[in-house]
């Protein structure tokens, strides 16, 4: 939120497994309360300037580790996994007060909220699930048609994409390109390359 003063909720956890599950949090937790939530700690943040943003950048960095026990009868013997990590960046442009350009080089949607289950079994048509992406969401109602031609999800893991959207005079233009680094397309998903253009005209105002 663009105030001066904000109050965040904030949870910082670490879990250590070793021979039984500990858990370690910046907040007293208890488990006698069953909500998580309302036991995140409080970040008070007072006193901020906030300037107009013309270009912002998101960049992330996901480091991980896995280690097992190699001997169930000891403890001790554990044995670690190769590391795994991840890379990526997103970036806003604004070109103008009416143009945005939106941009990714692997972008991360781990936090995404998960699809709702549907039955996939004996279906007339295929499945279309809503779009929840910030990269996408933003500027949808651009690439809005009746007939639903235009379907994003179909993006399934970008490896860089690029969306512009905005309004020229009576005009809206849109538009999304990407390189998908999984597409499932038919039999055989592979890589591909979106590339879609949408404009839109106001031909009177009410």
């Amino acid at each position: 939120p663009h105030e001066s003063n904000q109050h965040w909720r904030l949870y910082l956890g670490r879990s250590r497994p070793r021979t039984s599950v500990e858990e370690y949090s910046w907040s007293p937790i208890s488990r006698d309360n069953p909500s998580l939530l309302s036991q995140f700690g409080h970040l008070y943040i007072k006193n901020l300037n906030y300037h107009k943003q013309i270009v912002t950048f998101l960049p992330y960095l996901i480091y991980s580790q896995s280690r097992y026990l190699s001997d169930p009868a000891n403890p001790e013997a554990l044995q670690s996994e190769s590391p795994k990590g991840k890379i990526g960046i997103t970036g806003k442009y604004r070109i103008s007060s009416n143009i945005t350009l939106d941009w990714a080089i692997r972008p991360d949607f781990a936090q995404i909220e998960t699809d709702a289950l549907q039955i996939d079994v004996n279906t007339t048509f295929a499945l279309a699930y809503p779009e929840k992406r910030p990269l996408f969401m933003e500027g949808s109602d651009i690439f809005g048609t009746p007939i639903n031609a235009i379907y994003t999800r179909s993006i399934n893991d970008p490896i860089a994409a690029l969306k512009l959207t905005g309004k020229v005079g009576k005009t809206s233009i849109g538009y999304i390109g990407a390189y998908d680094e999984y597409t499932p397309w038919g039999s055989s998903p592979s890589r591909s390359i979106v590339s879609l253009w949408q404009a839109r005209r106001s031909l009177y105002q009410i």
